[in-house]
């Protein structure tokens, strides 16, 4: 009894000061347990979770790609799954988060419990999406500078073209009275 009184203290320690959310759910039943850091991510208190189904959280374009990874997982087509996903927070922002479900069997092999793990990846985000503007910008910058260097280019080689052209005239034009002054 110690000892499964020790083993249930560290569980209860190391999820509810966990550095990344965690949550336990009852399938089809909605939150049974979640850690702090998952409630201070989304503005939640623990007793709020228990009002909302994870589906009442996740932003609208990410719920059927959710909801068809949980049900294979509950059909038993796969043990876990890893997704992108995005939270509503109760402020109304919106929180991106990398999230990983695995599902605990019973003897028979159906969900008894599902596991989630939530990374807040909003920081990562913000900044992947600033680097893609800024990548945006320099293209848009290389772009119209390759432009100007194509039109100096053009300009460099009509230069090229009206001096040849008048290098023959003009050679032209001195042979021809050359020729009788030399006759």
């Amino acid at each position: 009894e110690l000892a499964l009184h020790r083993s249930e203290q560290a569980f209860r320690q190391f999820f509810d000061t966990g550095l990344v959310g965690m949550t336990i759910e009852a399938p089809y039943q909605g939150w049974e347990r979640v850690n702090r850091r998952m409630a201070e991510m989304l503005g939640y208190t623990p007793e709020e979770y228990a009002q909302h189904h994870w589906t009442d959280l996740t932003h609208p374009d990410d719920v059927d790609a959710d909801m068809a990874q949980y049900e294979r997982l509950l059909r038993g087509d796969i043990d876990d799954y890893t997704l992108d996903n995005r939270y509503l927070r109760k402020d109304g922002s919106v929180m991106d988060a990398s999230l990983v479900v695995r599902a605990e069997r019973d003897e028979l092999g159906r969900a008894v419990r599902v596991f989630a793990i939530v990374v807040d990846v909003t920081a990562r985000r913000e900044a992947e999406r600033a680097l893609e503007r800024h990548r945006d910008e320099l293209e848009k910058l290389v772009e119209a500078r390759t432009h100007e260097l194509v039109a100096a280019r053009d300009a460099a080689q009509q230069a090229s073209r009206a001096k040849t052209e008048f290098l023959s005239s003009m050679s032209h034009e001195l042979r021809t009275p050359l020729n009788s002054i030399l006759g």
